[in-house]
């Protein structure tokens, strides 16, 4: 009877799970490494003096939470570069590209970029 399967046969075999991605998206939470703070302005202002982050126009800024969440969402569930607009596998591959190609800085021309964060702002 060479064909009997064990205990220990089922269990070499058995599949183990894989680790899902589950991106932080608060508005205290980096674009770029994940790092989380305390509030929104000290995470701007790491992202500013690490990454180089800026955002256009921040004096008619009006809803600067919904603007960084929406932010996470675009890199890190849609996976889009904020800056020349390709898109990568969500999360640390968009990350990876951003950083390395100096991209942490946020697209914005009228008529191309600004409509899409409109919504963030009061000209």
């Amino acid at each position: 009877c060479d064909d009997v399967t064990t205990a220990n046969d089922v269990y070499k075999n058995e599949i183990k799970p894989v680790k899902v991605y589950e991106p932080k998206l608060g508005a205290n939470v980096s674009i770029f490494d994940d790092k989380e703070f305390e509030n929104v302005d000290d995470c701007v202002q790491y992202m500013a003096l690490n990454f180089g982050f800026f955002i256009p126009d921040i004096e008619y800024l009006c809803d600067l939470e919904g603007f960084i969440k929406y932010m996470n969402e675009k890199v890190k569930v849609g996976g889009y570069c904020l800056y020349c607009q390709r898109q990568f596998q969500a999360g640390h591959p968009t990350q990876h590209h951003m950083i390395s190609k100096s991209h942490c800085k946020v697209a914005y021309e009228n008529g191309v970029d600004g409509e899409e964060y409109e919504d963030f702002y009061d000209f």
